[in-house]
């Protein structure tokens, strides 16, 4: 009795591993094509494709000592609102299972494969199950050969209804990441058939550029993954990171119609605008306030990549809503004297500080219906003036190797300034007159005057 009773056991103990047995190989078989399936029909499969697509994308890295990063704004979201960030131990997938289309890593250029082995890593996502990857290059300017070239910038690697996308970071000026926009091409039937799931990046969208930030590996959703140290600065950072290159053909184009017979005076005013442009830019960003290229610094940047050598000060632009109490003595700090504060805070405030020659002019921009403006003050006469400005967003670009804002809107902004006819150059410019959008706005209130024009010792 008890012999049958053992061999009964055993017998039972065998079926029940062969079960086991077979269900794990048939979950090995069947859950690539579950999955996919799955996503196809929609609901919630594509969470768990994410997870799948993500952990063989990093094994696919890892076995070929790629660094890739974590670069996604949304996950980067999803970590800001976990109270114990990336450090989740329980058994729920937090962060990589999502129903976003794109999931996007980074690395730095350096880091990337050289052109001959990427046809190789490629084949190798094929075996991972990736069953279409795309690669874009984006233009940018290179200064080193005074030309643009053409560089690997992204890449996306598809299985089921999910994409990894790769971004390749190029480093500017030793501190910052920079990287291109993705470009449709309309010959491209492949990248047209998944344009959808390509503007589902929120990276790439436009080009960028990003500060360096330090990564660090944490265990995600029970994946080894690099993400940025600091999660909160890093999303910062990518929530404004608009960039736009001035264009250096156009600035070819330009010199060849209008050569420029440099002086001396103007190669001096050009060293200490650069130098002037450094220092305030250093100030006014140790304060976090946000400042723009305005005016004639503008429109040198815009129009021919350069200081214009015949002006005789740099401009700048801050939304009055920036305003800091501490800008003033921050700059008497640093070396520049006040030339003079026009106007109050409430209303029309500028202020123009002094470095050696140079004269560094800050314009405080208010917010009215449609338009933006910023104000001025004539000092004989008290009268007022409006500049007024269709609504403009702000990118960032690269002027003598500082990271400094510009009006993305850029053309639109200086035909506003300076009309239709802004490419031309013009060495005399009334500043009441002259430009389109002025408007006069009445004169300040004779008791005003003391408050509203000060000038130090005059």
């Amino acid at each position: 009795m008890g012999m049958k009773k053992s061999r009964m056991i055993s017998c039972l103990l065998c079926c029940s591993l062969c079960f086991v047995f077979m269900q794990v190989i048939l979950h090995r078989l069947l859950k690539p094509r579950l999955d996919t399936k799955m996503t196809e029909e929609g609901g919630s499969s594509t969470e768990y494709l994410s997870h799948a697509n993500i952990e063989r994308f990093l094994r696919l890295c890892g076995n070929a000592s790629l660094p890739v990063f974590l670069f996604d704004e949304y996950i980067l979201q999803q970590v800001l609102a976990s109270p114990n960030n990336m450090e989740i131990k329980n058994r729920t997938c937090k962060f990589l299972c999502n129903k976003q289309l794109v999931t996007s890593f980074a690395i730095t250029a350096e880091k990337w494969l050289p052109e001959h082995k990427v046809h190789s890593f490629i084949k190798e996502s094929v075996k991972e199950g990736f069953t279409s990857v795309i690669s874009l290059k984006s233009e940018h300017w290179n200064s080193h050969l005074e030309s643009y070239s053409q560089d690997p910038s992204h890449y996306f690697f598809k299985r089921g209804g999910h994409i990894i996308h790769l971004v390749v970071l190029y480093e500017i000026m030793d501190k910052s990441w920079w990287h291109g926009a993705i470009v449709m091409d309309a010959a491209n039937e492949e990248l047209q058939e998944y344009h959808s799931y390509i503007h589902a990046s929120r990276v790439g969208v436009f080009a960028g550029l990003v500060d360096k930030f330090e990564t660090v590996q944490v265990k995600m959703d029970s994946i080894s993954v690099n993400a940025p140290r600091y999660p909160k600065w890093t999303l910062a950072q990518m929530n404004n990171s608009r960039y736009i290159e001035c264009n250096h053909t156009q600035a070819k184009l330009f010199y060849q119609k209008y050569p420029l017979e440099e002086t001396e005076r103007m190669r001096t005013f050009r060293e200490q605008a650069i130098n002037l442009l450094r220092k305030g830019s250093a100030i006014l960003d140790g304060l976090g306030v946000r400042f723009w290229l305005s005016s004639g610094t503008c429109l040198g940047w815009y129009r021919q990549c350069d200081i214009i050598p015949h002006t005789t000060d740099v401009d700048f632009g801050i939304w009055i809503k920036d305003y800091n109490k501490k800008i003033v003595p921050s700059f008497l700090s640093h070396g520049f004297s006040l030339d003079h504060q026009l106007g109050k805070v409430s209303d029309s405030f500028q202020l123009s500080f002094k470095y050696g020659d140079v004269k560094l002019d800050i314009f405080f921009f208010y917010e009215e219906g449609e338009y933006m403006w910023n104000g001025a003050t004539q000092v004989k006469t008290a009268n007022k003036y409006k500049y007024y400005f269709p609504r403009f967003t702000l990118c960032w670009t690269m002027f003598y190797v500082e990271k400094v804002r510009v009006p993305c809107e850029t053309q639109s902004y200086l035909e506003a300034n300076y009309g239709t006819n802004w490419w031309e150059p013009v060495k005399i410019w009334d500043w009441k007159k002259s430009p389109p959008n002025v408007r006069e706005n009445g004169q300040w209130p004779e008791e005003e005057w003391d408050d509203v024009i000060q000038i130090p010792d005059s």
